[in-house]
């Protein structure tokens, strides 16, 4: 019995430290590294660089959301209102 409570907490004690060792994602894993990307501000006039009040892929290009451009594009016009953008901010 001595024997069972020893292996048992080593087993625990070993299964603790590989938990803790683990890296968390969080919620955006397998989203890839966005830290590579530039952020250029979420603000949408900054990203709209020809102030035509829609953003396009390249204009998009360097901002954390700019893989997801085509998913974003809800309307698949080719451009990202303020409200397709907006509603991909919490991606």
């Amino acid at each position: 019995m001595k024997q069972f409570t020893i292996l048992s907490l080593c087993t625990l004690l070993v299964s603790g430290a590989a938990m803790a060792a683990t890296p968390d994602h969080g919620e955006h894993q397998g989203h890839g590294d966005h830290a590579t990307h530039h952020p250029a501000g979420d603000d949408f006039a900054t990203l709209d660089v020809n102030r035509d009040g829609a953003l396009t892929s390249k204009e998009l290009a360097k901002h954390r959301l700019g893989p997801h451009f085509g998913m974003l594009d809800s309307n698949r016009d080719g451009r990202l209102s303020a409200a397709e953008f907006a509603a991909g901010r919490d991606m």
